[in-house]
């Protein structure tokens, strides 16, 4: 078959003490999801693409793919239809020295591709928390092709994230110290914010940036009434539902124990939560639960996320807002082993795309075609 037909059965929505069932209504309303057969990404010349960490935007009638190549960020250009248009060009990855590039994260501009990255300085693990630095990379994107408008070099510093400290350190020391790994970027009312997590904590830090990729705020998100003892923030993303921004938070619930996903409503400057935080997934037996990439699609919300990063499996399910984020089921997207938890997600023609890496670093894409 070249499409496999994987109706939603619309699952519960999950609690810590239980569970409860969405109304029919939702069903009907909502109805079904298709999901396709993988197909890999293919440069001009008709070869596979390799590589890993992708990451994609929407940006007029182009899909703007960015992905880790071997430490330095590259992107290629893609048409509606998955096919490149463009070759893979090197992008602003501030590389030097033996530095690498290790985690990409895109966030949607109109007219523009916004990216933050971290970037490994120094691979010897110490409690300066000075070897991982955080980037940022702006460039114009149209019929001119892609031009670079300004770039944030080493804005911000971080430590490793806490499994690698752990090995060096007692988790004391490790819990509050800065990470930029994974960096949530999102734009909103006219500002840059980038999201980085603290190791081991119930906090986040959030930087405002300008055009110019210059730092003109920070202030720490307390994350306390939303965490109980021991959690901690994980992979997250940011989305903007109604005009408010929600944090689509992974959190662990301490040390082997499994980890849930919640949307906590911000205030305008992301500084504080703002409202009553929603539990979205949480399945017994699904640890390392870690969102990598939420999107809208006429109202509804979709999270790609991981449940076992070991075994790659990534899975997007889809939440209404409008029924206090009402699980309206999911479909396995992936699930190759290759210990991989970046598998994001776009919007295109009325579809979900989801593009990951699979076995040999080839990135490949699955679109979901949904209410049909």
């Amino acid at each position: 078959m070249s499409r496999t037909r994987m109706f939603f059965l619309f699952l519960a929505s999950f609690a810590i003490a239980g569970a409860v069932t969405p109304p029919a209504a939702i069903a009907r309303d909502f109805g079904s999801m298709n999901i396709e057969e993988a197909v890999p990404v293919k440069d001009t010349s008709g070869a596979v693409l390799r590589g890993y960490r992708p990451e994609a935007e929407v940006i007029g009638n182009k899909v703007y793919l960015l992905y880790n190549d071997e430490g330095t960020i590259k992107r290629a250009v893609l048409d509606h239809k998955l096919k490149m248009v463009e070759p893979p060009k090197r992008l602003f990855s501030a590389t030097s020295g033996g530095s690498r590039v290790t985690d990409i994260r895109t966030a949607p501009v109109k007219g523009r591709l916004f990216y933050a990255f971290e970037r490994v300085i120094n691979f010897e693990i110490t409690e300066k928390c000075d070897t991982n630095s955080l980037n940022l990379g702006l460039y114009a994107a149209g019929k001119g092709g892609s031009r670079l408008l300004s770039q944030g070099r080493d804005v911000a510093f971080g430590c490793p994230l806490f499994p690698m400290m752990l090995h060096h350190f007692n988790r004391e020391k490790v819990i509050g110290t800065q990470a930029v790994d994974d960096p949530s970027p999102i734009f909103f009312n006219g500002k840059y914010y980038v999201l980085t997590r603290f190791n081991l904590a119930d906090r986040a830090r959030v930087m405002v940036f300008n055009d110019a990729m210059r730092k003109v705020g920070e202030k720490v998100l307390d994350l306390k009434t939303v965490f109980k003892k021991r959690w901690h923030l994980s992979q997250n993303s940011l989305v903007v539902i109604k005009n408010r921004v929600y944090l689509i938070a992974g959190i662990s619930l301490g040390p082997g124990s499994r980890s849930v996903i919640y949307a906590i409503p911000l205030t305008n400057d992301l500084s504080a939560t703002a409202g009553q935080a929603v539990l979205l997934a949480g399945r017994q037996g699904e640890f390392s639960t870690a969102p990598k990439s939420s999107r809208l699609l006429n109202g509804i919300l979709f999270v790609s996320y991981t449940t076992d990063i070991d075994q790659g499996m990534v899975y997007v399910e889809a939440f209404d807002p409008a029924r206090n984020f009402q699980s309206l089921g999911r479909v396995l997207v992936e699930d190759q082993k290759v210990g991989d938890n970046h598998t994001p997600i776009i919007v295109l023609d009325g579809k979900i795309v989801a593009f990951y890496e699979t076995a040999g670093r080839i990135i490949a894409t699955r679109t979901i075609h949904v209410g049909e």
